[in-house]
C-alpha cells in the first residue's frame, strides 16, 4: 500500500488510472481497496482526484496557465469533467478559486 501511495503521488497527474495501481497491488480489487482504504481513508481514486486537484490548486495560485490546459496537465480526462469536480469540491468555478487563490488551507469545502 505504500507503494502505491508513492506511485499516485509521482504519476497521478501523468494519466494513472486505478487499474494500473490495482495491477501493481497484486490483490483482487476489493482487498486491495478494503486495504488502501484501511490505511489512507480513501479509495484508490480517491487517493488520485486528491492529489491531482492539490495539483490544480497549485496551478491556479501559481500561474497565469490558461484554465484549458489545467486538466490535461493535471491528469484530468477532461476539462469539462475537471470543472464538474471543481466546483462540486469548492462550490466555486476554476475561474473564481484562481481569482481567491484558494488553497486546500482556506478553501470551500463542500464535500461530496
Amino acid at each position: 500500500i505504500i507503494h502505491a501511495v508513492e506511485r499516485i503521488r509521482r504519476d497521478a497527474c501523468s494519466g494513472l488510472t486505478a487499474a494500473d495501481v490495482l495491477a501493481e497491488i497484486g490483490l483482487s480489487r476489493r482487498l486491495a481497496e478494503k486495504r488502501f482504504r484501511a490505511a489512507t481513508g480513501r479509495t484508490i481514486l480517491g487517493e488520485i482526484q486528491e492529489v491531482r486537484f492539490d495539483r490544480v490548486l497549485q496551478l491556479l495560485r501559481e500561474t497565469d496557465l490558461p484554465i484549458g490546459q489545467l486538466a490535461g496537465l493535471c491528469g484530468w480526462e477532461s476539462d469539462s469533467y475537471l470543472k464538474r469536480f471543481f466546483k462540486k469540491r469548492t462550490g466555486l468555478t476554476l475561474r473564481e478559486g484562481r481569482a481567491r487563490r484558494i488553497d486546500a488551507g482556506n478553501m470551500i469545502y463542500c464535500p461530496a
